[in-house]
């Protein structure tokens, strides 16, 4: 946690002087790229954060191992495909490939706030805020694309239709739904947001929701039938999201605090009069559209996504929307100076005198930023993307953070926050033995991702018989030596050579090492018993997997 306030106080405290007033172009350069370098050198070396961390060394894996033909039939995107297996040619490191992600998300924000933003260091500080950094700490596909389609800004601002589709038909090449930024774009291309619109987008965008909450109710939820279109169309298979937690479940209402909050901070400054600068048309546009997809995410976690390619410009709207508070109030000061006979007046400020207004457009940035600043605690608190803690592989980082948020904190918050996918992937590397005992009836936990872990780790827990068929009460012993058995069955029972016995009787499952250590996993649970080379437990973790859920608890030995 101190690794992400340590990052925001810098961006205030070094963004303030060097680009806030008077600020030249070699301060602006030098603030956004140390700002920019710390947030590459984090998100390089780091180990084990991001939910998707294990994933993309997976899928690194995976491309490494495949020639350049067979690389384009694993089902990712072209781009990232051949970006991924040039990579493989030039290393076979996980940190040269996250380095090399990091520079290709964070270099194209840290132009673009350059070219573009009012206020460079309010635009670093919602970066880090709204949670876009914890994104491309998890979804790195998804921030390739969204960081190549906020280098067309330019043309945006400048209405050029043409090169925006085909930045976002490119940036689809790094993550299929990047393709939904084309109807919000033509939406706040073609009509501009007077008060009628906005009425009758926002009416409509309600009575979207209500139907689809509705159809979900009784069973006929439309994500469903999108995935199997979309299935047929493009031959990759979503199918495996339907009834997954993904579809099924959404965030409480909590989370559209900020949305609204930006959309507010918007829209209020464009009917105050920042209208008449030539982007805010589209702006408010985007965070409108993007108010309104945030709403959807009570309806399903995986609506969260399409969020991205339109709440990444807020990086603009926030600043530009100040700087207009702040643009009005040096213009009233000035016109009090001068007692000039034509005062220009900030909206929405008439009584007050001038002095006064530049003192209100302070706090409203003040108000603002540390809105931002709560959201990010609060995000940090929950954990967003699975980002905290931070863990480094450089050891001499990680032992100071450890001074600061102690190692039990730190295994606390991951055991809280795991998830069965990064056990597994973990388990690949794990120089132990292992025994997988599992009490219950049905695996609806397990997503195509997982299952695809459960393969790449070298479990049983992929086979069609097991997963597909909702086999119950599974059993797997592996000691990495050779000796390796796995079963469905009711009362199973196994002694290892090694002295470890198993028991699964379909209710509660056993494993004792040959010193007597237990570990006793209940009912309803998937479980993981590790031991070392004499045989002896030395963890046990265990997950709720009958039901969707982010849920690890440690299994007491005794």
């Amino acid at each position: 946690m101190v690794v992400y306030i340590a990052l925001f106080a810098l961006a205030v405290i070094l963004g303030v002087p060097l680009t806030g007033k008077n600020a030249t172009k070699p301060k602006k350069i030098i603030y956004l790229s140390v700002m920019f370098l710390l947030m590459w050198v984090v998100s390089t070396f780091r180990y084990g954060m991001g939910n998707d961390y294990f994933s993309y060394i997976r899928i690194f894996d995976e491309i490494h191992s495949a020639s350049w033909g067979e690389a384009f039939t694993l089902g990712y995107e072209p781009a990232f495909t051949a970006l991924t297996k040039v990579i493989t040619l030039v290393s076979y490191n996980p940190e040269v490939m996250y380095g090399i992600y990091a520079l290709l998300i964070l270099a194209p924000v840290a132009y673009a706030i350059y070219r573009h933003s009012d206020s460079a260091w309010i635009s670093v500080a919602v970066y880090l805020c709204l949670t876009f950094f914890y994104t491309s700490l998890n979804f790195i596909r998804q921030s390739m694309a969204v960081s190549l389609l906020i280098l067309c800004y330019s043309f945006i601002k400048q209405r050029k239709i043409i090169p925006v589709m085909i930045f976002a038909v490119l940036a689809s090449l790094f993550h299929y739904t990047a393709l939904a930024f084309i109807p919000f774009y033509l939406l706040a291309y073609f009509i501009r947001p007077t008060k009628k619109a906005i009425i009758i987008y926002s009416s409509v965008s309600v009575g979207l929701l209500v139907t689809c909450l509705i159809m979900k109710a009784v069973g006929a939820n439309p994500l469903n039938l999108a995935a199997q279109a979309v299935t047929a169309v493009t031959g990759k298979d979503y199918t495996g999201y339907i009834s997954s937690k993904w579809f099924e479940q959404g965030f409480g209402v909590q989370y559209l605090i900020m949305p609204l909050a930006v959309l507010a901070l918007v829209m209020v400054s464009y009917f105050l009069g920042w209208k008449e600068k030539e982007d805010s048309h589209t702006l408010l546009w985007f965070m409108l559209a993007n108010a309104s997809v945030w709403s959807f995410i009570t309806y399903a976690f995986i609506v969260e996504r399409f969020s991205m390619f339109i709440f990444i410009f807020s990086v603009f709207a926030i600043p530009s929307a100040l700087n207009y508070f702040k643009e009005k109030a040096e213009a009233a000061v000035l016109a009090e100076k001068e007692k000039s006979a034509e005062k220009k007046k900030m909206p929405g400020y008439s009584k007050k005198r001038a002095e006064e207004k530049s003192d209100n457009a302070f706090l409203v940035t003040v108000a603002t930023v540390a809105g931002m600043f709560i959201y990010n605690c609060w995000g940090m608190y929950m954990n967003f993307h699975g980002v905290n803690p931070y863990m480094t592989n450089i050891p001499a980082v990680q032992d100071a953070i450890d001074g600061l948020d102690t190692s039990e904190q730190n295994l606390g918050k991951m055991y809280a926050n795991g998830d069965v996918y990064t056990y597994l992937i973990q388990l690949k590397n794990a120089d132990c033995g292992y025994v997988i005992v599992s009490t219950a009836d049905s695996y609806d936990g397990f997503t195509p991702a997982t299952r695809r872990a459960a393969d790449y780790a070298g479990t049983g827990l992929n086979r069609p018989s097991d997963i597909e068929a909702k086999s119950p009460f599974y059993t797997e012993y592996n000691n990495r030596k050779g000796e390796a058995v796995s079963s469905s069955v009711y009362g199973y029972e196994y002694t290892a050579e090694n002295g470890i016995k198993i028991v699964n009787d379909g209710k509660t499952g056993v494993v004792t090492d040959a010193a007597g250590n237990t570990a006793e996993i209940g009912t309803g649970r998937l479980a993981f018993v590790l031991f070392d080379d004499s045989g002896t437990i030395i963890d046990a973790i265990e997950y709720e997997i009958d039901r969707p859920q982010r849920k690890a608890a440690k299994v007491d030995i005794k």
